[in-house]
């Protein structure tokens, strides 16, 4: 779902009259209420406009997916001296968010989240990560294994994340021993829920 700050909404406050025949919306409330159910999209700039336009016209999932990792690569090749990362999450994050914003498969979503989470956690051997970096991989695993159960293809992600958290070559041990632990009690929670529409 997209999101829109303070100064999104008053510009459409203020010029919704170009739009509309009439206002829409009296207040920011109203104004962000108003752009969410119409599923409006915040660009940055032409650029931004014209790729978004192109996608939906002609959509081409693996073109967007092949753009949307090489920028991940990008992102999470960012080093400094002494063998330090420099990715930052929040730019995974708003990857992921412009992403979303295609309006992909949820299948697409859960691999583009499982690029960057497999992607990172392999980086991590080889760099030091910041511990905001660290709880934001393990925040991206999470939200793609919910999505996955959410779309009953948890079956299929499981194993993929098993493997990238117990092969040789993918991070240190404490690293993969937090994500492990994490990712059990976000399984566990999920039987538990299971169990429970059941009865």
């Amino acid at each position: 779902m997209e999101t829109y700050d303070d100064e999104c909404l008053e510009v459409f406050l203020k010029k919704q009259k170009q739009l509309f025949r009439e206002e829409v919306a009296s207040n920011l409330v109203e104004a962000e209420a108003f752009l969410e159910d119409c599923m409006a999209v915040v660009c940055a700039n032409l650029d931004e406009v014209k790729e978004y336009f192109e996608y939906f016209l002609a959509p081409d999932e693996n073109r967007l997916i092949e753009k949307f990792r090489k920028e991940v690569t990008k992102e999470l090749s960012r080093t400094r001296r002494g063998g330090y990362s420099k990715a930052r999450i929040s730019v995974l994050k708003r990857l992921i968010g412009d992403f979303e914003s295609f309006q992909p498969s949820l299948s697409s979503k859960v691999d583009f989240m499982m690029f960057i989470f497999a992607l990172g956690v392999d980086g991590e051997l080889r760099l030091w990560y910041p511990p905001a970096l660290e709880k934001g991989l393990e925040w991206i695993m999470l939200r793609a294994v919910d999505m996955a159960e959410d779309n009953e293809d948890a079956g299929r992600i499981l194993p993929i994340v098993d493997a990238v958290l117990t092969a040789d070559g993918y991070a240190h041990r404490a690293f993969r021993r937090n994500l492990a632990e994490s990712l059990r009690e976000r399984v566990s929670r999920i039987r538990l829920d299971r169990r429970n529409v059941k009865q």
